[in-house]
């Protein structure tokens, strides 16, 4: 199998950045990726009154890759098939400092400061972790998984067309998320891995970890996406972005209902009524600014549009 370590990383979404490997539609490569903070919190640490003080910022949320796909093309859409997933410790859950502007979620008793919660490499392995009084079943997932842009170059922190900061938390095992391809080869990196989420990630971070993963990429003919979409065994699903949750569940609503019609073959007002039935508007992030995500999902066992 072919094997993209984590000694190479980069920080921005470009077509500038040259591939690790070339491979095949289809190939299955073996992806390590870095913790969202690039190890700068591999100590100890819990609370204090400044515990995310001597971070570089500059080195938040590093992508593995790129991988090119050979046949992709701009126009194609890449599917991405989450085939395993295994979190590598230990990890951390951060509750940014204000500076972040992503604090309009954070209860007035949280305080203005930041914090840090570590989760040992042992807690990690046992698949479960202690939060209080609360125990929380792990789904490792990947926080950013995206296509280089047509041109340009973007940081890595908020969501765009081409994927990124997505934050979604289904994006682990089982799972497949087509991406919109902008450029030759479509150049998918990887990185931000959570050993577990929630949807809308309010304090600003998941459980953050290094990870290994295994995926498969291939070349989807077939559908054409404008933002990434995302299947599981259960639902699929369109995403958007906007710079405010009104302008992304608008967008995700168009998207969904476009698929629909033309997938489904719907009719434009049945397509609606299904989704006010049957659909789901979920937020995926509320703190990847100055983006939100939110994600529209359908159960297939309504109609399945795979």
């Amino acid at each position: 199998m072919i094997c993209v370590d984590a000694s190479e990383v980069h920080y921005t979404w470009s077509a500038k950045h040259p591939p690790r490997v070339v491979v095949e539609s289809g190939a299955t490569v073996e992806v390590w990726t870095r913790d969202g903070f690039d190890g700068q919190l591999n100590h100890p640490l819990r609370g204090g009154s400044d515990p995310v003080g001597h971070v570089d910022f500059n080195r938040v949320a590093p992508l593995t890759g790129p991988i090119s796909v050979r046949e992709a093309l701009p126009g194609d859409t890449v599917a991405v098939s989450i085939v395993g997933m295994h979190p590598v410790g230990p990890g951390w859950s951060v509750i940014w400092p204000a500076t972040m502007q992503a604090e309009f979620a954070r209860p007035s008793s949280v305080g203005s400061g930041a914090h840090v919660h570590m989760f040992t490499d042992d807690e990690l392995q046992l698949a479960r972790v202690i939060v209080g009084p609360a125990t929380i079943g792990l789904r490792p997932m990947l926080g950013m998984i995206g296509a280089a842009p047509a041109s340009g170059e973007y940081p890595t922190l908020p969501p765009c067309a081409f994927g990124g900061n997505l934050d979604i938390r289904l994006l682990g095992s089982g799972t497949t998320i087509y991406l919109p391809v902008f450029a030759d080869g479509a150049l998918v990196s990887f990185g931000d891995g959570h050993a577990v989420q929630g949807d809308g990630e309010v304090c600003s971070t998941g459980l953050e970890c290094a990870m290994r993963s295994v995926v498969r990429l291939a070349v989807d003919r077939s559908r054409q996406v404008v933002e990434p979409e995302i299947a599981t065994d259960d639902i699929y699903a369109v995403t958007a972005f906007g710079d405010s949750l009104d302008e992304a569940a608008a967008k995700a609503t168009a998207y969904l209902h476009r698929r629909l019609v033309d997938t489904g073959h719907m009719s434009a007002t049945d397509a609606y009524v299904l989704m006010s039935l049957a659909g789901r508007l979920v937020v995926n992030q509320v703190v990847d600014i100055p983006h939100v995500g939110v994600r529209f999902e359908l159960p297939r066992t309504v109609l399945d549009l795979t």
